[in-house]
This record gives C-alpha cells, structure tokens and sequence, in this order.
C-alpha cells in the first residue's frame, strides 16, 4: 500500500448503482468506480461495496461480537464491563457522547478495580460529561 498527496478534496459520486471516486493529485485528475450492492437501510449499512453479492447476516446492534466483528453493520466498540472488556456492535464514533459508551484508553489505566465503576478512568468521556456504570446496559457509559 503507498500514500499519495493529493491537491484536492477527493470526490466521491453515486450513480447508476455505482461508486466513483476521483482523486487530483501533480494537477492530473484519475478516477475508480466500485459496483455498488444491496439494501439501503440507515438503520445498518447504506451501502455494500464490491463486485460479489450476497446475502450476508449481520450481527445486531449491541450485539457481543467476539471474533465476528466484521459482521457488524456500522462498526465495532470495545465496551468495559464489570468484570471485563469486549467487543460490541456499536457506531465506535459515537463513543464519549452523552448516553453513550465511554471511549475505552487501555489496559494501562485499569488499576486493579472495579473497571465498570463511576468516574473510572479506563474510559473517557466528551469534556463535561463523567463516567458511570450503567445498571441498564451493564457497561460504562458517559453522561
């Protein structure tokens, strides 16, 4: 794989059940068009890329996805738990916000406590927000 310094923003366009991306890089424009597939659905993916169809069976959202994490639709988290940290399907971007999972640092902020655990430092949150054990969820959200 190389890196490639481009002047421009790329640009990517839809049509016709195609992806076209175009990239300017030394004032010389090129373009890749990917074949486009599926299902739209915002609640999962809104689209498929590449040239094999099939009916795949994605994971549900929140769903503990162990080693089959690239069977969930928008992504993985890892979630801290009380007792220990895994892999769900959930938007990792939206980890840190208000009512959501707290973004998890490492193993090197664990200090031999209780990780799920109000105001832990295993986790971090958008300024402004802490930390809590939810008993909902049973994993450390912000809020």
């Amino acid at each position: 794989m190389r890196s490639l310094e481009v002047d421009s923003r790329p640009k990517l366009e839809f049509k016709n059940s195609q992806l076209k991306l175009t990239v300017v890089t030394n004032q010389q424009s090129a373009e890749k068009t990917f074949p486009v597939w599926g299902e739209p659905d915002a609640k999962l993916r809104d689209a498929y890329i590449g040239a094999v169809k099939s009916k795949s069976k994605f994971l549900n959202i929140g769903e503990r996805c162990g080693e089959d994490c690239s069977l969930c639709p928008r992504g993985y988290s890892w979630l801290i738990g009380k007792e220990e940290v895994y892999r769900a399907c959930l938007d990792p971007a939206a980890c840190g916000d208000n009512g959501e999972p707290a973004c998890y640092l490492g193993s090197d902020w664990y200090q031999g406590d209780t990780l799920c655990r109000e105001n832990s430092k295993v986790g971090w949150c958008k300024p402004g927000l802490k930390t809590r054990c939810s008993e909902e969820t049973g994993y450390l959200e912000c809020e």
